[in-house]
């Protein structure tokens, strides 16, 4: 069917305010093709905080995700950081939660970035639990901040907020398979979140949960990581798949494994590849374009801190490849990332 914008001459987005109906209502209307825009990316990646070897970090750098140069570093959280939830609506990124102080701080604070433009972040409100160790996911439209850990417990709680406006997050519901921490790889499309792994009371996990974004609820069990039960995996995505890269599987084993899975549906992870030069590690975040997938930063115990950026390109499968630039703050893990334009 021929495009709606190039008929009408206008952006699809002010269409929907003309006509003051849901694109997916303008389709039926009009029997035209009406394109939805995963506004939850964008062509720029942002990273945040992090650990170095010498402490953390409040550093927010940035670098467009379609080239292979270094990072640049041009404004600050509010303070220093690790391990917080991630959320983008394209224009506007939210970080939230994590731990700060040496480790000593359960935070609840959330603050945001316009992404085009990388200024210090802005206070944006607070989560209903401080803690560390969520992962963040969006639909462009609403952000949650998943699980983590509070000052006296592992959390299964799931916030919500909506990105374009500022205010304090609500309850959306629990996961399913219970209280966990540590930084578990999430990814996102416009309907669903997905959370892979983790860390219980009792060991690490290899459950998937998933849920609707647009909706409050509980999570739902989606399959299992089958490279087995971790933490500390990266997560990105395009449109219809979600890739996890790296992890910690227990004491000291950090593994170098790429795993893939199909958003729309439910099932373990297939096997995607390797990170660069069998670069094994954990709490390195990732980022995409929907097209190029990056991951920024990690740790491995054998080389400490990683600097680099490996990428992939999500729709096909092999192994991540290191890029010629690395992280500006230095080598660091347990930070956050996003993409928007």
């Amino acid at each position: 069917m021929p495009e709606i914008e190039k008929i009408m001459n206008i952006a699809t987005g002010d269409i929907e305010k003309l006509m003051n109906i849901a694109g997916d209502d303008i389709e039926k209307v009009m029997n035209i093709d009406y394109p939805v825009s995963a506004v939850w990316t964008g062509t720029r990646g942002v990273h945040a905080g992090g650990q170095t070897a010498s402490g953390y970090s409040d550093a927010i750098e940035y670098k467009t995700i379609s080239s292979t140069t270094s990072m640049s570093d041009q404004a600050d959280l509010s303070g220093t950081r690790v391990e917080f939830a991630s959320m983008s609506n394209g224009t506007r990124g939210v970080f939230a939660g994590g731990t700060t102080s040496g480790g000593s701080g359960y935070s609840n604070v959330m603050e945001y970035i316009t992404v085009a433009s990388i200024e210090d972040a802005t206070d944006f409100g607070d989560l209903s639990v401080g803690r560390y160790g969520p992962c963040g996911a969006s639909n462009g439209t609403r952000g949650v901040a998943i699980a983590g850990w509070t000052t006296s417990a592992k959390s299964d709680v799931i916030d919500y907020v909506t990105i374009a406006s500022t205010g304090d997050a609500s309850d959306f519901g629990d996961i399913s398979s219970g209280g966990v921490t540590e930084p578990t790889g999430s990814i996102s499309n416009s309907t669903r979140a997905l959370r892979a792994g983790g860390n219980t009371t009792s060991n690490y996990q290899d459950h998937i949960d998933y849920f609707a974004i647009a909706t409050t609820g509980n999570s739902s069990d989606f399959g299992d990581l089958a490279a087995g039960q971790m933490q500390g995996l990266g997560g990105l995505e395009n449109e219809t798949r979600g890739v996890f890269g790296g992890g910690r599987t227990g004491g000291s084993t950090y593994i170098d494994v790429i795993q893939y899975v199909t958003v729309a549906s439910t099932g373990n992870t297939s096997d995607f590849g390797d990170l660069g030069t069998n670069r094994s590690s954990s709490g390195e975040s990732g980022a995409s374009n929907l097209t190029k997938g990056e991951w920024y930063g990690g740790y491995n115990p054998s080389t400490g801190h990683q600097d680099n950026i490996d990428y992939i390109t999500i729709a096909s499968t092999g192994n991540a490849i290191i890029e010629a630039g690395d992280l500006v703050v230095g080598a660091l893990s347990r930070n956050s990332a996003l993409s928007g334009t």
